[in-house]
């Protein structure tokens, strides 16, 4: 079975929703280019089996500008453990 985890980043201002496959990328959302209820279905749908999901509710874009987000690993981000949502 394929491991399938996403990440979801919610800052002020503006969201990314990041879907990965096996420890790879395969999906990428943003509030600059999607919608924010059909990402979240489309997500739904890719996770519906046993993926994981991380949801980071931000202050700032400024928390994650940092982040490499297009190589996160299958766990939570140590640097935003306070902003995870459970």
């Amino acid at each position: 079975m394929k491991e399938r985890y996403a990440f979801i980043f919610d800052y002020d201002g503006g969201w990314m929703i990041l879907l990965y496959e096996d420890g790879i990328n395969t999906k990428y959302f943003n509030s600059s280019e999607n919608g924010w209820d059909n990402s979240l279905d489309y997500m739904n749908l890719f996770i519906e089996n046993g993926g994981k999901k991380y949801y980071y509710m931000l202050p700032s874009y400024d928390l994650v500008k940092d982040i490499d987000v297009f190589e996160l690993e299958n766990r939570p981000i140590e640097s935003l453990e306070n902003y995870l949502l459970k």
